[in-house]
């Protein structure tokens, strides 16, 4: 891999950091939301929702309408509105503002993050594109280890509204970064409502798109309350809390590297199979430890290094069994984990509101040992005659 198109890789990985950021700065400031804006916390809790859901709707919605545009014109307009609709949640003076702002960057950012992702692929031999797909996803990765601590600090001696205002006004920055030294590689496919419909419906997409829909769904179920917990479970100062979400994010990292070398020489499912089974051991041991800070941060640290490990293995495998539509095929991809995120911010404003904050992590446990059922039928279904697939 030459020197250009690791600068590129590594500043297309600054869109998924901004992706990232705009999800991780509503969990770091929700204990601040709140009181704000004169809701209650499962009202709160939509910030992080309604981002999710408008970008689990407008990643294939929009792939399919402005997806044979030239690809970094899409990444840098998506980084742009992205940006703008932070700064518009910030500035907002009702809560019903505060969403619509949300919603503003989820557009930005779904059509930001699978292009930045096709881009990217499109720039290595197909025997990198774990590879590439690992440095760009670690963008979203060094937002969990930057973003969540970050922002947990600002929303308490800056307050959640500046916040959002900085991060906002980053993404702008990284849009004209972007537009100055990434390379253009030429348009996507143009793609009618028959060929989505299509490729979604295929066996082995649809159960393998379930996978992150419910793995996410489990992780966020406890993720989206994960500052509460620190606070009113474990009695964790501000201070504290940031520090253990610090540690989550540079396991993350870590854990980042490591995905660059397993995607080389693991199948990806094997790579997916292995961290959802380490996922499950984390959140049963959350649920079941005394909640103390380091127990609790420990299962953090080991949870966060497998979950960049399922990242890009979840992309390198929709993209080996979908290789003609690698632009659709992601945008499915990331709509899925964020119907995923938006589901588990759900089910954890239902569960803390009926049971309180205990429960949360087995509840999450149950969803894990549903993907990888879900994972074992995406296989069988892949291994069918007649399915053509690079996913291993």
């Amino acid at each position: 891999m030459d020197r250009s198109t690791k600068l590129a890789l590594n500043l297309l990985s600054l869109t998924m950091f901004s992706v990232g950021a705009a999800m991780f700065v509503a969990i770091g400031t929700l204990p601040d939301v709140a009181p704000s804006l004169g809701v209650t916390r499962a009202e709160a809790g939509m910030v992080v929702a309604v981002y999710a859901f408008g970008s689990a709707l407008g990643a294939p919605l929009l792939q399919v309408l402005v997806g044979h545009l030239p690809r970094k014109q899409l990444v840098v307009w998506g980084l742009a509105i992205l940006g703008l609709g932070m700064i518009v949640s910030g500035l907002a003076p009702t809560y019903e503002i505060t969403l619509a702002g949300r919603l503003i960057s989820a557009f930005g950012g779904s059509v930001a993050s699978p292009v930045a992702s096709a881009l990217g692929a499109s720039l290595v031999e197909t025997r990198r594109q774990g590879q590439a797909l690992a440095v760009i996803f670690g963008g979203m990765t060094i937002a969990s280890a930057v973003v969540a601590p970050l922002a947990t600090w600002m929303g308490a001696t800056l307050g959640w509204r500046t916040t959002f205002v900085v991060f906002g006004l980053s993404q702008l920055a990284f849009a004209a970064l972007t537009a100055w030294r990434v390379p253009e590689t030429g348009a996507g496919e143009r793609l009618t409502l028959r060929a989505f419909a299509q490729t979604l419906l295929r066996p082995h997409n649809l159960t393998g798109l379930l996978v992150p829909i419910i793995t996410l769904t489990g992780l966020f179920t406890t993720f989206t309350m994960i500052t509460l917990i620190y606070f009113e479970r474990i009695g964790a100062t501000p201070t504290q809390t940031s520090i253990a979400m610090l540690l989550y994010g540079l396991a993350g990292v870590g854990g980042n590297y490591l995905a660059r070398f397993v995607t080389r020489v693991w199948p990806a499912e094997r790579t997916m199979t292995l961290s959802l089974v380490v996922f499950s051991f984390a959140l049963l041991a959350l649920y079941l430890m005394p909640p103390l800070l380091v127990p609790a941060t420990l299962a953090l640290i080991v949870w966060s290094s497998m979950l960049s490990l399922f990242f890009p293995a979840q992309q390198q495998r929709m993209i080996g069994m979908e290789p003609g539509r690698a632009g659709l095929i992601l945008a499915l991809n990331t709509s899925s984990l964020y119907i995923g995120m938006s589901g588990g911010s759900f089910v954890a404003g239902r569960v803390e509101a009926a049971f309180g904050l205990a429960p949360l992590p087995l509840v999450s446990v149950g969803f894990i040992l549903l993907a990888i059922l879900v994972l074992l039928a995406s296989s069988t279904a892949l291994r069918r005659p007649g399915v053509v697939s690079l996913a291993d």
